[in-house]
């Protein structure tokens, strides 16, 4: 659902009021895959390394409350760009729309990732 939480964020800031707003930004992930790490590391000099993808579970009261916990991460980036009453109308539009497609499900399992990288130089 992760990417359904993304892809609802986007398609939000692509309806022309925010869209106008934004200039046309969208937010977009810097995050690599997992091997792209892999590589960079070794080009890095770590010959011992470890890239894994993990992923968490937190339980929610419901699925409104995912509008909460994104809100202090995928939607930071609209929020510095639009003005605060800008901003309140995303996020209503938005939750309008993610509740739309997760349905009034309670409690609500809400799936994160997390890329952890470990590397060791072998010692001259």
């Amino acid at each position: 659902m992760k990417s359904m939480r993304r892809r609802t964020a986007l398609a939000v800031a692509r309806e022309p009021a925010f869209a106008r707003a934004l200039q046309g930004c969208e937010r977009q992930s810097p995050v690599l895959l997992p091997a792209a790490y892999a590589v960079l590391l070794h080009w890095l000099g770590f010959a011992r390394q470890q890239v894994r993808l993990q992923t968490y579970a937190h339980l929610l009261e419901s699925a409104e409350d995912v509008v909460e916990w994104v809100r202090g991460s995928l939607l930071t980036d609209y929020q510095r760009r639009l003005a605060p009453a800008d901003f309140a109308r995303f996020i209503d539009r938005y939750r309008e729309r993610l509740l739309a497609v997760l349905g009034p499900v309670r409690p609500y399992l809400f799936t994160y990732d997390r890329l952890l990288l470990w590397g060791a130089k072998e010692r001259l």
